[in-house]
């Protein structure tokens, strides 16, 4: 019971100080440059941003508006088996001529291994871009690619999840 008297008073006192102290933040120019908001690149990592629209023509002859942007975070790894990591965050929004809209959101990191001297690519989340081999179609969950020296698959050898086809017909479905 006496030591809450010495806490007490130490938190009182603690309190009455800063009290009397005004506010000071970082003006906005000094925030952008702090620790706390990440920079565009560094030694470890590469930072792309996107963001662009253009009109998408569905296949009964209907257009929508078509917006995406987000970000891609890119990290080369150096060792004998992890070769890079890549997470991701980017948005999809169609438009149609009466406002409504279909929102996708495409989440996740991709893993790029060695295996047996050969390139294997994990791709985990909600990916817009990893259903087929041709990656224009959405896995939500868990899938490994093989891929050839150029980076491209050429085998799916794990799916663990579900396959809900390509993003523009679901968008095209949803506002046609």
């Amino acid at each position: 019971m006496r030591w809450r008297i010495p806490l007490v008073v130490l938190l009182a006192l603690f309190v009455a100080v800063s009290c009397d102290q005004q506010p000071v933040g970082p003006q906005a120019d000094e925030a952008a440059a702090t620790p706390l908001f990440a920079p565009k690149s560094n030694a470890n990592k590469f930072v792309a941003e996107w963001d662009f629209s253009f009109p998408f023509e569905c296949s009964g002859g209907e257009i929508l508006d078509y917006h995406a942007w987000g970000w891609g975070q890119f990290m080369p790894k150096k060792g004998a088996v992890n070769v890079e990591v890549a997470v991701f965050h980017f948005q999809h929004l169609y438009t149609n001529a009466a406002g409504d809209t279909f929102h996708y959101l495409d989440v996740g990191p991709d893993h790029a291994y060695m295996k047996d001297g050969q390139l294997y690519m994990a791709v985990t989340g909600r990916s817009a871009a990893s259903g087929n081999l041709d990656r224009t179609e959405i896995n939500i969950g868990h899938l490994v690619f093989k891929l050839n020296e150029f980076w491209e698959p050429i085998e799916i050898v794990f799916v663990a999840g579900k396959n809900l086809g390509m993003v523009d017909d679901m968008a095209c479905d949803a506002l046609t």
